[in-house]
């Protein structure tokens, strides 16, 4: 599959509006934030003409900034999907000399026997580690939205923390000049 000037073309496109999105909703946020979170898309102003400011008579509803946010991420992630097939297709049906020359003979020392099908595994790996920490980081946004932190336990905490006798470390915390594993003799 040759890659026609209409398929580059449309590579573009999908490229400009996966990085339109994403700025999109970058200065959406960053502008909600320089105004403390107020939403100011279809809100109204009022100018004091005696001291020559300008100001928030009603913010907009936050929805209005949250649907531009998710509607402007949704589509760069689409666009850049579709982009990336379109790579990924094109450079696959390329591969296909490669599993041709895995069955050549190599000179020696190498043994190129396995080396498409080694990177196809690590392919493979990558994508699923691509995809758990876009999982992961869904979740932290999930519990960010909720309020929550990622809460750490106490250091006073029996369960995860060990008493250390000595070191100048106080008991029930180690210090960071303590050995992690303790020389001489065991009390």
């Amino acid at each position: 599959m040759a890659c026609s000037s209409l398929l580059f073309l449309e590579l573009l496109l999908y490229g400009a509006a996966f990085i339109c999105g994403i700025v999109t909703a970058a200065l959406v946020t960053v502008t909600q934030g320089e105004f403390g979170g107020i939403c100011i898309l279809y809100g109204e102003s009022r100018w004091n003409a005696s001291a020559r400011l300008l100001g928030i008579a009603a913010p907009g509803s936050p929805s209005h900034c949250a649907f531009v946010d998710v509607a402007s991420v949704l589509i760069a992630v689409y666009c850049f999907c579709t982009a990336f097939y379109f790579i990924y297709t094109y450079l696959l049906e390329e591969n296909t000399s490669c599993l041709e020359a895995e069955k050549l003979n190599w000179t020696s020392p190498i043994h190129g026997t396995k080396f498409n099908q080694n990177f196809s595994n690590a392919e493979t790996a990558t994508w699923v580690n691509f995809f758990l920490w876009v999982l992961i980081v869904c979740l932290l946004l999930v519990q960010r939205r909720r309020g929550r932190s990622v809460e750490t336990l106490p250091a006073a905490d029996s369960e995860w923390t060990t008493a250390v006798s000595g070191g100048g470390g106080a008991p029930g915390r180690t210090s960071e000049t303590d050995h992690l594993i303790p020389s001489g003799p065991r009390p």
